[in-house]
Formats: structure tokens, C-alpha cells, sequence
């Protein structure tokens, strides 16, 4: 499997009266954003993009050539959201938009059939453990299950959609259906059926997702959670 590239979704100018947002500075976000993707880049991290659905760019030209003297292929790309369809069908249907639009307008992903996701100003730190996974079993999908406070811990029916592991075309035939989807319930919860339904259940080592939330504006708390770090429910393609 050739270098997979990363797919970091944004959003740095979102409508302050979104549902459960905290973090509404754009300058915090984008301060936030732009240390994630150093951070990824960092972990040797060597195809990236980053795409925005507010309209901005994140990285300036000193970034971008700093990220091309580390060999890293960096592209950013923007599309403009209407913030009434995100308050109105959530943040996941916003995030399906900026996949879709990804898959169809970057040039990198235009290059490769399989990608990782990643929310912005999040990174995964043992992300080379995760990858070596990946390619050795050659795996084609991976979804983990969401271990959150706010999801009243490991509710076995809530999915992590912060980070995860795809190809454009399981996006397209199946998750895109879920994503975009006219309907004002979380993303988390409504992914269940459709992995349910074509993927394998399996046991997984959990990813290590350290960031900032932009709901609560805090930074994010990885529990030590013992044999479940090894052995974490997730869902295969392989």
C-alpha cells in the first residue's frame, strides 16, 4: 500500500451560535489547526491535506515551504458551508460536505484510493503503531469505538469520527448515504448500522487522540483504559 495520505477537516470561522461550540475564536482554532498539522507532520506524516468549509486557508508560504524542505506534500483546499445547514443537520453533516468536496477536488487524494480522516486540532501519537496495523493485515477500513464522558464512556453504539481509516470508495457507497444525510442527529451514534452492516467486528489497539475540542474548548483526556489500549472494539474491512 503506497504512502496514505491524511485528510484533516476544519472549520477556523464557524457560526458562534452552533449547537454545543465553545471555541468560536477563529484565531484560537486556527492556532489550534495549524499545530496539529506540524504535529502530524512531525510523526513523519508525508501526504497531508487540509481542508477548510469556512472559506480560509491555514497554512502561509513560509508553512508550506517549510513542510516541502521535510519532503511532506502539503495541499489545502476551501469550500464556503452554509451556516444554516450546519445548525440545522450538525457538525457530522458539515464534515460530510468537506470529505465529499476532498475526495472530488484534491489533487493528492485524486492519486490515492485510501485515506486517513482527522478532525483539526486533533493528532494521533501513536500513529505509526496504527499504521504498521494497517499495512501489515492490509486492512482497507478502520472505525473505533468512541470512549467520551459525554457519550457515557464505551456506549457501545457511539463511533469515533475524529479519526479513522477509509477508502473513497466505501465513503462513496456507503458513509457518504450516512454524512449527508438531512438529519439533526450525531454522526457518532447514526454510523452504527452501516459499519454494523459491512464491516467486521474486531479488536483493535486504540489510537491515542490528544487535541483541542472545539465543543468544549478543552483539551482532550486519554484514560489509561489497561487491556482495552491492546484490544479496542473497532470495525474492519479487510
Amino acid at each position: 500500500m503506497a504512502e496514505i495520505p491524511l485528510l484533516i477537516t476544519s472549520a477556523i470561522e464557524p457560526n458562534p451560535n452552533q449547537k454545543s461550540l465553545v471555541m468560536v475564536q477563529k484565531e484560537e482554532r486556527l492556532i489550534a489547526t495549524k499545530a496539529s498539522i506540524f504535529l502530524w507532520a512531525s510523526l513523519g506524516q508525508k501526504k497531508i491535506i487540509v481542508c477548510d468549509s469556512t472559506d480560509h486557508k491555514i497554512l502561509e508560504k513560509n508553512d508550506i515551504s517549510l513542510l516541502k524542505k521535510m519532503d511532506i506534500d502539503f495541499e489545502q483546499i476551501k469550500l464556503k458551508i452554509n451556516d444554516d445547514d450546519i445548525i440545522s443537520y450538525g457538525k457530522g453533516y458539515g464534515e460530510g460536505l468537506i470529505i465529499d468536496y476532498s475526495i472530488k477536488n484534491s489533487e493528492i487524494m485524486s492519486q490515492n484510493d485510501y485515506f486517513f480522516k482527522c478532525t483539526g486540532k486533533y493528532f494521533c501519537r501513536n500513529y505509526e503503531t496504527i499504521l504498521k496495523l494497517i499495512t501489515e493485515h492490509n486492512l482497507k477500513t478502520v472505525f473505533w469505538r468512541l470512549f467520551d464522558r459525554s457519550f457515557d464512556g464505551l456506549d457501545m453504539s457511539v463511533i469515533d469520527t475524529r479519526f479513522f481509516f477509509t477508502s473513497k470508495n466505501f465513503f462513496n457507497n456507503y458513509l457518504s448515504k450516512v454524512y449527508l444525510e438531512k438529519i439533526n442527529k450525531s454522526i457518532e451514534r447514526r454510523l452504527l448500522n452501516v459499519l454494523d452492516e459491512n464491516l467486521k467486528p474486531s479488536y483493535l489497539i486504540k489510537p491515542q487522540i490528544f487535541g483541542i475540542s472545539g465543543g468544549n474548548g478543552g483539551s482532550t483526556l486519554e484514560l489509561n483504559l489497561g487491556d482495552l489500549d491492546e484490544s479496542f472494539p473497532s470495525w474492519v474491512q479487510t
